[in-house]
């Protein structure tokens, strides 16, 4: 059965990003909840709304709600909150890329009014907050609201590369010019030029005829006799597997 596309929705606090593989049976989704956390959730605990956030939600509930400004467990508010934990909490889960790494919240927007003084005017509820200098920390002058694309495209990790005149992350550069992104970074971690990494299609291999374990077929039919996907079997010859062990190294075990 064809496991249901989540991108870009919402479940609770949460949007789904992108899907990240099994873990035994279960689909596992990257999800950006809306306090700003990146947590991993199987897609079945999303769709039937047992998991609505990455943790922060239950914890807040054990919060009482007796504060002056009467925003408690608002969005903008759990925002807020959320921004301190990572950043000042080291049972965090997230502290070890934000506080245990030097990013801090500016003096003044530890009280929940200065921010919201400073940030209501461009909040929406699709918008997460966002760094402008992902190595610098929470002010007026270094934040703003952005879009879940734009918040992911402005991540440490993303490489830039330009190719053909175009400059962008290989995320971007992978969906426009239809490589896998997985492949896109393997090639350039080998030492690939940016064209040749974004241009060069991978090889065909459909119609070619191996002998594995005894069975003989092409590729496609190895794979369904075997029960891997055809997709993930070309992904890892492309990555210089055999083509046994592609075939017979089960998903969760690719390591």
């Amino acid at each position: 059965m064809k496991a249901h596309d989540l991108s870009g929705k919402r479940f609770g606090r949460l949007t789904a990003i992108k899907r990240q593989g099994t873990q035994g049976n279960k689909i596992k989704w990257e999800c950006l909840c809306d306090c700003g956390n990146t947590t991993y959730v199987a897609s079945g605990d999303i769709v039937s709304g047992h998991t609505k956030s990455c943790g922060c939600l239950n914890k807040e509930t054990q919060v009482s709600a007796n504060t002056t400004h009467g925003m408690h467990d608002t969005r903008i508010w759990n925002t807020w909150s959320g921004m301190k934990g990572r950043c000042s909490n080291p049972s965090d889960k997230r502290y070890s890329s934000y506080g245990g790494r030097g990013i801090a919240v500016c003096e003044s927007w530890l009280k929940f009014e200065n921010f919201y003084s400073d940030m209501e005017g461009g909040y929406q509820d699709n918008l997460t907050l966002d760094r402008i200098d992902n190595d610098s920390g929470y002010s007026k002058e270094n934040c703003r609201w952005a879009t879940t694309m734009q918040q992911c495209n402005n991540k440490r990790s993303n490489r830039i590369e330009t190719v053909l005149g175009i400059t962008d992350t290989l995320a971007n550069l992978s969906r426009r010019f239809n490589i896998d992104e997985r492949l896109a970074f393997k090639r350039l971690s080998d030492g690939w030029s940016a064209e040749d990494t974004f241009l060069k299609p991978p090889r065909k291999m459909v119609t070619r005829i191996e002998t594995v374990n005894g069975i003989t077929g092409t590729i496609a039919s190895l794979s369904r006799h075997f029960g891997m996907k055809k997709c993930t079997v070309f992904y890892r010859i492309n990555n210089g597997w055999s083509l046994e062990k592609a075939l017979t190294t089960p998903a969760n075990k690719a390591n």
